[in-house]
């Protein structure tokens, strides 16, 4: 009886998240059900989308981190490998939140790019490639971040590998022609630290 009355709560304080005027909002209520049930995988993503509207990414990418570490604890004392259960209501799939944070991890970087952090930029990108090693956008934003820390050959190694044909996705749409321009620029300005 005590543990549907907390299943309840937490399923009112999760719509009130979802319905919540704003972002801050939303992490307090998400704040009181991660209270009642600390080890959801779930809520935990959810709080983490809602601190990335906070602009809050740090902290965005803590929770996630700590989703995975959850998912991977209980998928692995019930032998599964693919699919985890949040919190016994739904079921994720661990490529999901590789996927999301891999994403936060991006964003992150491209904010500390953007205030001219580019070291730390280059180990949340070298993360995100581990998350998504296929992913070419990363190593292009990696190769972006070692051209800010002076890197020319690390950086025109991951522009290399990112036109790898086994990366670059069979339909090369939106995401890879919006850097056609600044990679075919990069790649001109490193064959000329190349030949010197």
């Amino acid at each position: 009886m005590a543990a549907e009355l907390l299943r309840a709560k937490v399923l009112k304080l999760r719509e009130l998240a979802s319905g919540a005027g704003s972002a801050d909002e939303a992490v307090r209520h998400l704040n009181s059900a991660l209270y009642v049930q600390p080890k959801s995988v779930t809520l935990l993503v959810e709080r983490a989308d809602a601190l990335v509207r906070l602009g809050d990414v740090g902290s965005a990418i803590a929770n996630l981190k700590h989703a995975i570490q959850l998912a991977e604890a209980a998928a692995a004392a019930e032998g599964a490998s693919e699919v985890i259960k949040g919190d016994g209501s739904d079921v994720l799939a661990r490529a999901e939140l590789n996927q999301r944070l891999a994403g936060m991890l991006d964003l992150r970087a491209a904010m500390l790019m953007q205030v001219g952090d580019h070291s730390t930029a280059v180990a949340y990108l070298t993360e995100a490639i581990q998350l998504l090693p296929h992913r070419p956008s990363y190593l292009m934003h990696r190769a972006l971040a070692y051209t800010g820390c002076e890197e020319p050959k690390l950086a025109l190694k991951d522009l290399e590998v990112s036109r790898h044909p086994r990366l670059v996705p069979k339909r090369r749409g939106k995401e890879l022609s919006q850097w056609s321009a600044p990679l075919n620029a990069a790649q001109r300005r490193f064959a000329l630290h190349r030949k010197a």
